[in-house]
């Protein structure tokens, strides 16, 4: 994932995975080239958030190991990326991939 100073309702944090690695993450399996799917983030890589934090508080929660993109709901807005539509930012995923495997997502 690309690093942010701080996210905001204005500068929120998304994800874009290689479409052959979207359900190693993910309970999804579409395409979703424009950003426009919301999907759950897959059970085992969900954390559990305590029942007393309340109210705004139950945004500093961390949900998942992907926390940035983690909403409140377990769910993540997801863009998908194949080789042939967009054939330099697929191979900058496959690149950051093949050095740290978690980063198949950005």
């Amino acid at each position: 994932m690309i690093p942010t100073s701080r996210v905001t309702p204005s500068n929120f944090v998304s994800i874009i995975v290689r479409r052959e690695r979207v359900q190693d993450y993910f309970e999804l399996d579409a395409e979703s080239p424009y950003m426009l799917l919301v999907a759950p983030v897959k059970k085992e890589l969900r954390r559990e958030v305590s029942p007393d934090v309340k109210g705004f508080d139950r945004l500093k929660e961390i949900r998942s190991t992907l926390p940035a993109i983690t909403h409140v709901d377990y769910s993540v807005r997801i863009q998908t990326m194949e080789p042939q539509g967009n054939p330099l930012l697929y191979d900058l995923l496959l690149r950051g991939s093949s050095r740290r495997p978690a980063a198949a997502c950005w």
